[in-house]
């Protein structure tokens, strides 16, 4: 790693420990915003199905996609896709209603019964307290850097005197 890279590095590190650790101290006392899990029905707006043909005429693949609409808890409408099995795919019908499951917090994050949905108590939580601890560890970790790569520049080059 070159010195300018390095000193680059640094900077972005204390940048980004200085912001983090500074939003981390003032969200203390905020009041915690609960994620949740929420199931809505939805409509399916779109299949499709696709084929991959050899010019010989041997199908090689076929895939099969939906999607689906549904109206979150804030009033908007998302529109999402999946991948489908072609059973799946059979069982299905354009302006069908479906059971939609989606992140209170962000509703773009869901999936239909066919889909898979990764639930909001598997997605880490962030407390102030442990984004405080991470960005003054980032923080002190590029200030280390800096005089690291500091006495590395300064420092006398050691020679030896090679035998004859």
């Amino acid at each position: 790693m070159g010195t300018k890279t390095g000193y680059v590095i640094a900077a972005g590190m204390i940048l980004l420990g200085v912001v983090g650790t500074y939003n981390a101290v003032t969200s203390f006392g905020k009041p915690v915003v609960v994620n949740r899990d929420l199931t809505t029905t939805g409509t399916v707006t779109h299949k499709s199905a696709t084929a991959l043909v050899h010019r010989v005429g041997i199908t090689l693949d076929k895939s099969f996609k939906m999607q689906y609409s549904f109206v979150a808890e804030d009033g908007k409408t998302y529109i999402d896709d999946e991948t489908l099995s072609e059973s799946e795919f059979h069982s299905v019908a354009e302006g069908q209603e479906i059971e939609v499951r989606y992140n209170s917090r962000q509703p773009s994050i869901s999936a239909s019964p066919f889909g898979h949905y990764t639930s909001v108590n598997d997605l880490p939580d962030p407390t102030p307290t442990s984004r405080l601890i991470f960005c003054l560890t980032v923080l002190l970790c590029g200030i280390a850097l800096v005089v690291f790569m500091s006495r590395g520049a300064s420092a006398p080059v050691a020679r030896r005197a090679i035998p004859a």
